[in-house]
């Protein structure tokens, strides 16, 4: 299954959250389970949601 159709189920099931300060909410606390990142991300927000996903060991995707 390619990205974009992984993506697509996601969205349909309703398990997915999109904002950055949902991003860095559910880094923050761990229950994020993935975090896809957009490739025109803001460095700062980019470097806060690395940082909060390495404390929580939550993988990040740039995309």
């Amino acid at each position: 299954m390619d990205i974009d159709k992984a993506i697509a189920t996601a969205v349909k099931t309703g398990k997915v959250a999109f904002g950055t300060k949902s991003a860095i909410h559910n880094a923050k606390t761990g229950r994020a389970k993935l975090l896809i990142l957009a490739s025109n991300c803001p460095s700062n927000v980019r470097s806060d949601l690395e940082y909060y996903c390495k404390l929580s060991n939550v993988p990040i995707i740039t995309y």
